[in-house]
């Protein structure tokens, strides 16, 4: 039986499909209901877990949803500028997933595509798992680890991250699972050049493009970062 979305918060579904269009996204059908539930269940498990500081739902629709969306151009771009690179990437890491953000809107939007997504909090991690099952999300993968715990072994075509750390810290974090022509998707606000400049080698920034979410007005960017060609094989 498909989950439904509650009366209470059906009032907020325009918020989102409004946040849609003006972003230029159209989604595929059920998609939007998907979203409203992975929100209502959020709402709902915030009053005991306290999984995002503030649990509104147009606070969640703009600031997580909407925020999580605005990847959507980047998760299976035809080239990634300014090399030109053909890319169309299927597996995807979200790196310290937290409350599911940015990997349960993603994978809600490419059910073709696989996100493991990967966090040390267990309460976080048992919320992801009501998610995942109220939703029938089969391309979800809950990692409730270290990504060091993971092993060489497995790699992924992206890695993504929301605010989680440097951008030094994640590079290092990435290099093991990261195919040698991925990519790290790296959500920031406000960026120093300090911490820009201390990225090592072989690693540089190929784009870095500012992200318009509708109701932010802070700043939001993406840096897509790879390997040079002399970067460590996968």
């Amino acid at each position: 039986m498909a989950a439904r979305v509650g009366n209470d918060l059906a009032q907020y579904r325009p918020e989102l499909e409004s946040g849609l269009a003006a972003m230029g996204l159209v989604p595929s059908e059920g998609v939007e209901r998907q979203l409203m539930v992975f929100i209502e269940l959020l709402v709902t498990w915030n009053r005991a877990y306290n999984l995002v500081a503030n649990a509104d739902p147009k606070e969640i629709i703009q600031r997580h949803v909407l925020d999580s969306l605005s990847l959507v151009p980047w998760i299976c771009a035809e080239s990634v500028p300014p090399t030109g690179q053909k890319r169309c990437a299927r597996e995807h890491l979200d790196l310290g997933t937290g409350a599911g953000f940015p990997g349960i809107p993603l994978a809600i939007w490419f059910p073709e595509h696989r996100f493991d997504l990967l966090d040390g909090n267990g309460k976080k991690m048992r919320f992801l798992f009501q998610v995942q099952s109220q939703l029938g999300l089969q391309n979800v993968c809950l990692q409730h680890c270290r990504v060091e715990s993971l092993g060489e072994d497995r790699r992924y075509d992206t890695v993504l991250s929301r605010a989680v750390a440097s951008l030094p810290v994640l590079a290092a974090l990435a290099a093991p699972v990261l195919r040698r022509q991925g990519c790290l998707l790296a959500m920031k606000g406000e960026l120093e050049a300090a911490e820009l400049n201390a990225l090592p080698l072989p690693w540089k920034v190929l784009s870095r493009v500012d992200l318009q979410v509708p109701g932010i007005t802070q700043t939001r960017q993406l840096l897509v970062i790879g390997r040079d060609e002399e970067g460590t094989a996968a």
